[in-house]
């Protein structure tokens, strides 16, 4: 997906260039670099014969992502259809245009195989099997905008339901589960992810529950640092201490973290050390923070601060001031 996500960041720079009449500096290297991508992604990612991308990792960072899924096909539609609004900007629109068909026969497919039962799905596996775990990535058709209301808030529904850690509040990645299963990575004691709950407070500032928007974006303050830091996730002591004593000291965090079916082939193993030994600072500083009872919550704060939660973050206040605006200029005007 990050492939797709390069292609995204530089048409987003180019269209809004375009768009506020600025000029680009070396617009025909960017444009070029993006056409490369895209042919790459068909080359070596695409799958002709389902036609979807297929993905071993992406945004989970672990095998549960393996097979066809929603969060990597909506990446690069997304992105293919940044191609197509900058064609109607640029001098290159007959390079950018070549993707028109192809993008067509995705979107066809993702619409064919990511629906079932009026709701998306997270993933197909290799077989074209759909797996209809609750997943956070069902929340990607909306963050990349689609218009498909009544599906993506009957998904939405679904996602609450099943995700939402009812002690701590806001939304978990993905259920947990317990046993020796590699697909599923609990790092550091399972719990909400605060990047994947913000988008969730967009979603009901776009849809106009203010009220519920604002109670996530809430949660998110009373679960940042003093200094206004937000974490990638949170979870509790004693869910951390499990995760210590079942997954770390077993061997079986490092097993899932390095699972041979998702690493790079010929990865140095110095490069496996030098991040072992991060995770392992990481748990050792946590430890520490507990023993010296530095969070009246009962709290453990996990990759604090990351960009991601802070940009989703914002991305959400942009949301609610959107929502606002809406609101106001539906209101009658004032006579007296």
């Amino acid at each position: 997906d990050n492939t797709a996500h390069g292609i995204i960041i530089l048409m987003n720079y180019l269209i809004t260039s375009k768009r506020l009449k600025k000029k680009i500096r070396n617009e025909k290297k960017h444009v070029m670099a993006v056409l490369r991508a895209i042919d790459y992604a068909i080359n070596n990612i695409y799958h002709k014969g389902t036609g979807l991308f297929y993905s071993t990792t992406s945004v989970h960072e672990s095998t549960i992502e393996k097979g066809y899924t929603l969060w990597t096909n909506n990446s690069y539609l997304h992105a293919l259809k940044h191609l197509e609004e900058y064609s109607k900007h640029s001098k290159y629109s007959k390079d950018l245009l070549r993707f028109q068909e192809f993008r067509e026969t995705l979107e066809k497919n993702f619409k064919k195989f990511f629906i079932l039962n009026d709701m998306y799905i997270a993933r197909l596996d290799e077989n074209l099997v759909p797996d209809t775990r609750p997943d956070i990535t069902l929340l990607s058709p909306f963050y990349y905008g689609s218009r498909s209301a009544a599906i993506i808030a009957k998904t939405v529904e679904y996602l609450r339901q099943h995700l939402w850690d009812k002690e701590i509040g806001l939304l978990q990645r993905y259920m947990p589960t317990s046993g020796h299963n590699l697909a599923v990575h609990t790092h550091a004691g399972t719990g909400p992810w605060l990047q994947y709950s913000a988008i969730l407070a967009q979603y009901y500032f776009h849809v106009g529950n203010a009220h519920e928007g604002n109670r996530i974006l809430n949660l998110i303050d009373s679960y940042s640092s003093k200094k206004g830091h937000i974490p990638e996730h949170i979870s509790t002591v004693d869910r951390f201490k499990e995760f210590i004593r079942n997954e770390w000291k077993t061997g079986l965090d490092f097993q899932k973290e390095f699972d041979p079916e998702i690493l790079l082939p010929n990865l140095d193993f110095d490069k496996i050390v030098e991040e072992l030994f991060y995770m392992k600072q990481t748990y050792e500083k946590i430890r520490k923070r507990i023993q010296h009872k530095r969070d009246p919550q009962n709290l453990i704060r996990f990759a604090i601060p990351l960009c991601w939660s802070h940009a989703e973050y914002i991305r959400a206040l942009i949301a609610r001031k959107k929502s606002l605006l809406r609101e106001a200029t539906a209101q009658p005007a004032q006579t007296g």
